[in-house]
């Protein structure tokens, strides 16, 4: 993939060539005629439901998110949503507040760090450009309601949003990982794979049984130093990568009122984020699911997962 920053250019008109601007004519003809053709669409809500509809979203004690799963729409007090988001900031173990605001440092440091691997040519001209966010956004942290576990408080699925932000090249660039991801040995790719690796087992129902479980909070619950350390196994990442993912992982901060460092996991929402629990847990089943030393290993027939859901018989 080439990594470059958005291209600023825009050619001026005195030198445009004449065909460029008798197809961009015929182009504006056709969008012209395209839209009065175009067939009426009626709204599908009466007055009052879109009066009530503009209603809510111009109150400010409800929020409106989408449910976590799905796809639902849920209206909540705006108080017991900030108020779980708040819970889940006191866990001192994952989350850390920062009395400054930390992007100018962090700034500098991935200016130093991406300077010097161009300097060793790890990376093009373009790559240390593009790495190298210019007035970047905040992050921000927000939940998603988990209403298949309660309807009346669900807890929240935290999402750091870190669209425009100083993180955001960086995490880009570091899903060069995703290759290695399908070269491990649980690997499933989408419910379709599913099928093509279970149809041909012929499972004794009396004998073998068929279980599903998934992982609680995989991705805020990775530790770091361990998801570094996937390297020594047969996917390895090259330590460019990882110098620049102790900065991704080590330095991912957001705003809720305050400045927050998440200190354990990963945030949803980096971009690399699933490829990265993927060969987390990749080095996991190596060691305690794969390994002679696991005593059930013998009654193992099939494992196979995806990102946190696990299949196996």
């Amino acid at each position: 993939m080439d990594f470059r920053p958005p291209s600023s250019f825009t050619p001026p008109s005195t030198t445009m060539p004449v065909e460029i601007l008798t197809f961009e004519k015929m182009v504006l003809k056709d969008v012209e005629t395209l839209s009065k053709e175009m067939n009426y669409i009626k709204f599908n809500l009466t007055y009052g439901e879109n009066m009530a509809l503009q209603g809510l979203k111009q109150r400010r004690d409800v929020i409106i998110k989408a449910a976590d799963k799905g796809g639902g729409i849920v209206l909540q007090d705006i108080d017991n949503y900030k108020q779980e988001i708040l819970r889940q900031l006191s866990d001192q173990d994952c989350y850390k507040i920062s009395t400054i605001d930390p992007t100018k440092q962090l700034s500098k440091e991935i200016l130093e760090l991406t300077t010097k691997g161009f300097d060793l040519c790890f990376i093009s001209k373009r790559e240390l450009q593009f790495l190298n966010k210019k007035n970047p956004c905040i992050p921000v942290i927000y939940t998603l309601p988990k209403i298949h576990k309660n309807l009346t408080n669900p807890p929240g699925r935290p999402i750091v949003s870190g669209c425009g932000s100083i993180l955001e090249p960086l995490c880009k660039y570091l899903d060069f990982i995703k290759p290695f991801v399908p070269l491990t040995d649980a690997y499933t790719r989408d419910s379709m794979h599913v099928i093509m690796l279970y149809e041909g087992l012929n499972a004794s129902t009396e004998t073998e049984i068929l279980v599903t479980m998934d992982i609680q909070s995989l991705y805020t619950n990775i530790p770091q130093a361990d998801a570094l350390a996937t390297r020594d196994q047969p996917a390895q990442v090259p330590t460019w990568f990882l110098v620049e993912m102790r900065i991704a992982m080590g330095k991912n901060y957001f705003m809720f009122d305050k400045f927050y460092f998440q200190t354990k996991g990963v945030a949803m929402g980096a971009t690399f984020a699933p490829n990265l629990a993927n060969l987390y847990m990749a080095d996991y089943e190596t060691q305690h699911i794969f390994s002679k030393a696991n005593p059930f290993l013998g009654h193992l027939r099939k494992w196979s997962r995806y990102i946190d859901d696990v299949l196996l018989i």
